[in-house]
């Protein structure tokens, strides 16, 4: 945590430093330019998240010396800010999509966005995985039933990953909702899964069929210059 912590406070000011591309395709490097596209853009955005960050840290780490009622409040109100770290997200999908431009070779560029896909599916089944076993805490609900809530995290964390990737492939899993909380999730995820799956499918066929015709072209111009120089 705190090595993130760290990395998003270093890249405050480095983003008062990096060039940028106008809409029109212009790469502005004037450093006036830059501060102004950035103070209109994701400052703000930045501040809140970091600042967030750093009070929860504080907190943490003066636990002992302040008031637990004092660091309860604290707690609440980094958890709300805390939530807009989901907007970096659309920075990290702009930083991919420039590396993309990038590359000049199309079947590097096929391996990349295969990567992409199949790491956007790793971190859609994490969010759901956090989401089912919070949901699943408590009282006669599944961590319970399952025996789950006295096993190392790392356990805890694993089964919820493990049930959240069964509900987006066929595979499956001996575990079940127990409370109609659960349940309902569990309807509302199938239904998505449904969707998004079939998408993640299509779209690692397509990438499939065209290595493959970038294949099939290499062999046939090699063929053809075979051919030519035989001749």
């Amino acid at each position: 945590d705190w090595m993130v912590l760290i990395t998003w406070s270093i890249d405050i000011p480095l983003n008062f430093l990096t060039a940028y591309h106008t809409k029109k395709g212009l790469l502005v490097t004037n450093h006036r330019e830059i501060a102004r596209n950035y103070m209109q853009g994701w400052f703000l955005v930045d501040v809140i998240v970091v600042g967030a960050d750093w009070a929860t840290a504080t907190a943490v780490a003066l636990g002992t010396a302040a008031s637990a009622t004092r660091i309860g409040k604290v707690f609440r109100i980094t958890r709300i800010l805390r939530t807009l770290r989901l907007l970096r997200v659309m920075k990290l999908r702009q930083i991919l999509f420039a590396v993309q431009e990038r590359i000049d070779w199309e079947y590097l560029s096929i391996i990349f966005a295969l990567i992409q896909n199949v790491m956007l599916l790793l971190a859609v089944n994490h969010v759901v995985a956090c989401i089912w076993f919070w949901i699943g805490s408590g009282p006669g609900h599944w961590v319970e039933d399952k025996g789950v809530d006295g096993i190392p995290v790392f356990e805890q964390y694993m089964i919820s990953l493990h049930w959240s990737l069964t509900q987006f492939t066929p595979a499956g899993i001996p575990l079940s909702p127990k409370r109609i909380g659960e349940r309902v999730f569990n309807v509302i995820l199938i239904v998505v899964a449904m969707i998004g799956f079939s998408t993640f499918v299509s779209s690692i066929t397509a990438a499939m069929t065209r290595m493959r015709g970038l294949q099939q072209s290499s062999i046939s111009k090699s063929f053809v210059l075979r051919k030519f120089l035989n001749d």
